[in-house]
């Protein structure tokens, strides 16, 4: 009788999940779409503060290298998946640390040349490194086949903001496929616990990310009180929130190789 209760229990905590994420989903496209006007990109935002190093011959240098780490922790991640068997939403996450290898790729070739045209293939692999690990830890909270519904659906939906803000030069979709994970995750996460308690690495992750989106704002200004470019720490946090993400995977298959 009481593992019945647990599991009407937790079905009633997932219902609540998904009706407050397609609530606060609705939201957003209100207030995105209704209120708020289109968002055009700001030719300013290519202007990045200086990070060349003569003697290495590579422009903007700082913001070019400090994509590698992208690239290490996304191969990690790949070569940890395919070595480990009945790994719950394992596409998700195979397509996740891809986009993050594919991201270091994009996001080396745009700072090497930062314009709106090289922009786009920063953006491309990193809305598909999001819209995967939304697919991924959606698919682990809720039902492990919940997966074959929803990951193809929210790539495309990513892919289609970057080529709406190509096409219109408009954010706001853009905007919401960025942002809306990072609020949504935390919701359910709370409703509906990570598991093998792995949940601290995901809010380190998320804390990481959101740090580093002060540091990209505020490029100029780290540069003039540190002396380094704010965008190339961003990359480097953007990294340690990967690598949190990585690092709550291997904690999951420690967990179940104990007695």
């Amino acid at each position: 009788m009481k593992t019945l209760a647990d599991a009407v229990s937790a079905y009633g905590r997932q219902k609540l999940a998904i009706i407050l994420l397609l609530l606060l989903l609705g939201a957003c496209l209100i207030v995105l779409f209704g209120f708020v006007p289109p968002i055009p990109q700001d030719l300013a935002y290519h202007r990045f503060a200086p990070t060349s190093v003569e003697i290495t011959g590579i422009p903007n240098t700082w913001n070019v290298m400090t994509n590698l780490p992208f690239a290490v922790i996304g191969l990690l991640g790949l070569l940890f998946c395919s070595r480990t068997p009945h790994l719950v939403a394992t596409a998700s996450w195979k397509l996740f640390f891809a986009g993050v290898t594919l991201t270091s790729i994009g996001s080396a070739y745009y700072h090497w040349q930062p314009t709106s045209a090289t922009l786009i293939w920063d953006r491309l692999p990193m809305t598909i490194a999001f819209t995967s690990l939304f697919s991924a830890l959606l698919s682990e909270q809720f039902r492990d086949t919940l997966e074959r519904f929803i990951l193809v659906p929210m790539v495309v939906l990513g892919l289609s903001s970057v080529l709406y803000w190509q096409q219109t030069n408009d954010l706001r979709f853009y905007a919401m496929v960025q942002f809306f994970p990072l609020v949504a995750l935390p919701i359910t996460s709370c409703i509906i616990p990570l598991r093998d308690g792995s949940g601290r690495y995901l809010y380190q992750a998320l804390a990481a990310y959101a740090l580093a989106k002060v540091f990209e704002t505020c490029d100029q200004q780290t540069w003039k009180l540190l002396g380094f470019s704010g965008h190339a720490i961003k990359h480097l946090l953007v990294g340690y929130s990967t690598f949190c993400l990585f690092l709550m995977l291997k904690s999951r298959q420690h967990a179940t190789q104990e007695p």
